[in-house]
């Protein structure tokens, strides 16, 4: 039998009350950081881009509660109209295409 000094004792039982709480002691989730948003999903006329977050801030243990909350979210981005754009195929035939959303919607070919 070995005598411990106070100071061993002391640190004995936190030890030990370390060890159960790592194993016992339910843990609430929370939400990390929100990341960076994600690129937009048209050039004009109007798209959305997305940015997400987890719960491991910490995570939920022991029975904790799930983190409250949606783990992504969305806004509106690149809402600007998009522009009339020329392109010409030859000196006397010409292309305009009028761009909605980021897509070739109308197209009129006119000859000269």
């Amino acid at each position: 039998y070995t005598q411990m000094s106070q100071y061993d004792q002391v640190a004995d039982f936190i030890r030990k009350i370390d060890n159960y709480a790592a194993t016992h002691v339910s843990v609430d989730g929370g939400w990390s950081d929100y990341g960076d948003w994600s690129g937009c999903s048209a050039e004009c006329g109007g798209g959305s881009q997305t940015r997400s977050r987890s719960c491991n801030n910490p995570a939920p243990a022991h029975d904790g509660a799930q983190c409250v909350g949606e783990a992504a979210e969305t806004q509106d981005c690149n809402t600007q109209d998009c522009p009339d754009t020329c392109t010409w195929t030859t000196k006397i035939n010409y292309t305009m295409e009028k761009r909605i959303g980021g897509q070739k919607n109308n197209k009129m070919n006119v000859k000269e």
